[in-house]
């Protein structure tokens, strides 16, 4: 596979990722807890633990890759059907990468850690109305493929100029 080929790839599951947490976000977190359904599963079977309640419901998609690596794996030739149309498999990885980054969130919590500031991607001052802060400081995003784009962090749209995106602030987030 060439680079741009990956490079799309991966741009595109951080895409997708960012839609995936807002709107699955929106469906089974509460606003002061986004960790809210892996807690209510734990009290559900009394002792489990929110992070093992978390591994139950990613485990799921998890059984849905291997299925497909074995099928794929066990292809006679070239011309055998597919395991999985691209929309399943992209469905399932993204949906096994936000369990994983919310498993993560778990035991940051469990343990106490303190989360990293994420630095700005490029060294240009931020213009918008809402500058990058000590705790949003991806407030302004800036995507490494050209041209670049610039994501508002408050609701993760992402435009091609700065222009859109200070409309969409002026707009969505007076």
């Amino acid at each position: 596979m060439n680079p741009q080929d990956f490079n799309n790839i991966f741009q595109g599951t951080i895409m997708e990722l960012e839609r995936l947490v807002s709107f699955k976000g929106k469906q089974y977190a509460k606003e002061t807890n986004r960790l809210h359904n892996f807690d209510r599963a734990a009290k559900l079977y009394h002792h489990a633990n929110p992070i093992y309640s978390c591994f139950g419901m990613w485990s799921k998609q998890l059984v849905s890759l291997v299925d497909a690596i074995e099928t794929e794996v066990s292809r006679q030739t070239p011309d055998d059907s597919h395991a999985w149309s691209q929309e399943r498999c992209d469905e399932v990885i993204n949906d096994l990468l936000l369990y994983l980054i919310l498993t993560k969130a778990l035991f940051y919590r469990a343990y106490g850690w303190k989360t990293k500031s994420i630095p700005i991607r490029d060294n240009r001052k931020c213009t918008c109305p809402y500058p990058p802060t000590e705790t949003d400081p991806t407030h302004f995003v800036f995507c490494p493929s050209s041209p670049p784009t610039y994501g508002c962090s408050i609701c993760r749209v992402k435009y091609l100029s700065e222009n859109e995106l200070l409309t969409h602030n002026q707009q969505e987030h007076p």
